[in-house]
């Protein structure tokens, strides 16, 4: 029996239900165990829906002078209306509402990079920056050189998709996730950055060489 507990652990969360489903009352404390597992492992299934909720909560914190002062000061921008404090609100609300803190650290930095992905509104970006900053960073989801330069990859590829596109989200990534990522991954995670500051502008944008 312990083999196959063994086994099960290791396996898809869809083949765990069959087992969970046949075992006896005596085993309730491993088939508990397996269940928190399965539910573990199926966070990524949440993202959408946590996306989802940061957007409402971002429009319930939304004010109409806030939007407008913020589309005046970015031309070309799209807010939905809310301040720093607002966005890092909405974003706690969703996380708390979700266990996110729970999460893999990959699942994690997955949410943060889909709200830096959303369009068209800065707000949901910044929420992005700040669940990355604030729970990602401090939990050491970036550390280390495969975490580090699989998230490098991401953001480069959010920039040249035209995701990170003007100099206020730009900036705040920098100054709130790339800087401080940098400075955990020493000389090596800095160097994945300052690369991006000599590339050539047909294999950059223009935001891209600014955040390296």
């Amino acid at each position: 029996f312990r083999l196959s507990a063994l086994f099960l652990t290791r396996c898809q969360p869809s083949l765990l239900l069959p087992f969970l489903l046949s075992a006896p009352r005596s085993h309730t404390t491993l088939g508990s165990f397996l269940v928190c597992r399965t539910a573990m492992t199926g966070a990524a299934r949440l993202i959408p829906e946590v996306v989802a909720d940061t957007q409402k909560f971002l429009d319930e914190n939304a004010q109409e002078k806030t939007k407008s002062w913020w589309e005046n000061y970015v031309k070309g921008s799209s807010f939905r209306g809310c301040n720093m404090a607002a966005s890092r609100a909405a974003m706690q609300k969703a996380v708390a509402k979700h266990s996110v803190r729970t999460w893999s650290a990959d699942d994690r930095v997955q949410l943060g990079m889909k709200l830096l992905e959303a369009d068209p509104y800065t707000d949901d970006k910044l929420a992005g920056v700040l669940l990355l900053a604030e729970i990602s960073l401090p939990a050491g989801d970036l550390d280390g050189k495969e975490n580090w330069d699989r998230a490098c990859e991401q953001w480069r590829g959010l920039f040249m998709a035209n995701k990170i596109s003007d100099w206020n989200i730009c900036d705040w990534l920098c100054v709130k996730v790339l800087g401080p990522g940098a400075a955990r991954n020493g000389r090596a995670g800095a160097g994945r950055l300052l690369a991006w500051s000599h590339l050539p502008p047909e294999q950059s944008t223009l935001w891209l060489r600014r955040a390296g």
